[in-house]
């Protein structure tokens, strides 16, 4: 009676052959694309003010739920994202109010790809110029002094962006 050892041993080594020759073919990771115009909800995690924040400071916020794309998690909640304060002035004097701005820039897909993300939020403290002036011109010169309200962004405030540019995201 012959063995059908042999033809075993002869299957196996086919086999890993086969998988020797192209194993990225047999275990490659699937890919999806996250569409450009894709919402992306964010959370601030550090506060930022007028007073103290420069232009070109790196802002750093995390993604507030997950991001699905054909029922499929691309962008997972708690995932970073960065942005950068594009204009800064501190309040000032004769009640000049502060400003702050900041754009969104890119956020962390599920394999680690950075992904092109547009938002711009900006805002304005409140001025006090008229009642500086107003006041001075009645009563006091003193009221030149009187300074306006720096703006501040709170950590844990909400902010919404979008992809910029489709992106290929591999997926397990």
């Amino acid at each position: 009676m012959r063995s059908t050892f042999p033809m075993m041993k002869q299957a196996s080594l086919l086999l890993a052959g086969l998988m020797l020759a192209h194993p990225i073919g047999l275990f490659a990771a699937e890919t999806m694309k996250v569409p450009t115009g894709t919402p992306i909800t964010l959370s601030l995690m550090e506060t930022v003010s007028s007073k103290t924040a420069e232009v070109g400071q790196r802002v750093r916020f995390t993604v507030d739920s997950d991001v699905l794309v054909g029922g499929k998690i691309l962008i997972k909640k708690g995932a970073s994202a960065w942005g950068e304060v594009t204009a800064a002035s501190a309040a000032g004097m004769a009640g000049i109010a502060g400003a702050l701005t900041i754009s969104l820039q890119i956020v962390e897909a599920i394999d680690g790809t950075m992904i092109p993300i547009s938002s711009t939020k900006g805002a304005k403290g409140e001025s006090k110029l008229a009642q500086s002036v107003a006041i001075t011109a009645l009563c006091c010169i003193f009221a030149i002094f009187m300074k306006g309200e720096d703006v501040t962004f709170q950590t844990g405030s909400i902010y919404s962006a979008y992809v910029l540019a489709p992106v290929e995201i591999k997926i397990d």
